[in-house]
């Protein structure tokens, strides 16, 4: 199912900037990634597809539903399946007590078809073996998989997942990156995140969003060129200065290996490195930072 959003704005009040500003974007079935720092509007574009908010300015299309209707806002709901970041969950109730009845508030009214559906989800979720412990002794990677089959309850057309690994251990992220990736199909899914590794194993298409704008919208191989001849390797045991860029750091035996995005050769004894895509990311960031500051430059 196709999604489009046309010039949404998005204003609450006593904010000096909006939370989103003129956002256009179209989203095709398979998984889509939606990544940013904290803060950037993510939760925020996400509440408004799920209709939990409604936004200031634009239109928002999902398929044959305008979502400024109300008519088409409950049946598309029908269809849509939502794991928002602070999902909150009855403790005292078993898993399969609680997927059970999230289903009859679904409207999945006939028993045996109900049943057959949480079965198969607590599967799908590999939360079999636990389906009749309470959810408040799970683990928060365990939470998150009870999040995604209560979503998954009405196979919906267009499931949103917002930041669903973070404070995840790695072997919890991997678990649910791979239960996003084989539910994806004919699905539209929408993963928000600030972290660029969920992206990269998992979407090829993607937005980044800035300060409540779109700062780049297309493939991620895009989005990795964007950093093509700015990476570099640099072994030294020297400190870098504190406004360089530093991907990531490696202790050797006597030394020190950095990846560093940057412009021009940070280091001496830099070598060239072909770029990731969180290398891609952070380069973006650097050139929006740059244009932000010679934009306010130019108007003083």
């Amino acid at each position: 199912m196709i999604i489009e959003m046309t010039g949404v704005g998005k204003r609450f009040r006593n904010q000096r900037r909006p939370a989103l500003d003129d956002v256009d974007l179209t989203i095709t079935p398979g998984m889509f990634g939606l990544l940013g720092a904290n803060g950037a509007g993510k939760t925020t574009l996400m509440r408004l597809l799920a209709g939990v908010q409604r936004p200031t300015s634009g239109a928002i299309r999902v398929g044959p539903w305008d979502l400024a209707r109300h008519a088409d806002q409950r049946q598309f709901k029908q269809t849509l399946g939502y794991l928002p970041q602070d999902l909150r969950l009855y403790p005292d109730m078993t898993a399969r007590g609680l997927l059970d009845y999230v289903a009859i508030l679904k409207g999945i009214s006939d028993r045996t078809r109900r049943r057959s559906r949480v079965e198969s989800l607590l599967d799908t979720v590999a939360l079999s073996a636990e389906a009749d412990r309470k959810v408040g002794g799970f683990s928060g990677g365990m939470l998150r998989r009870v999040g995604i089959a209560q979503a998954l309850l009405n196979d919906p057309s267009v499931l949103i997942v917002d930041e669903p690994t973070a404070g995840l251990d790695p072997e919890e992220r991997l678990r649910f990156r791979n239960i996003l990736s084989r539910l994806a199909g004919d699905r539209t899914i929408i993963l928000s995140t600030h972290i660029v590794e969920d992206i990269a194993a998992t979407c090829r298409q993607l937005a980044v969003l800035r300060q409540g704008r779109v700062a780049y919208f297309g493939d991620t191989a895009g989005l990795i060129d964007t950093a093509r001849g700015k990476v570099w390797t640099v072994e030294t045991n020297d400190l870098l200065p504190p406004e360089t860029t530093v991907v990531s750091t490696m202790t050797l035996a006597d030394t020190i290996r950095y990846r560093v995005v940057a412009g021009t050769r940070p280091h001496p004894g830099s070598t060239p490195t072909e770029p990731g895509l969180e290398d891609g990311y952070l380069a973006l960031m650097q050139h929006q930072a740059a244009t932000a500051v010679s934009t306010t430059g130019t108007h003083r």
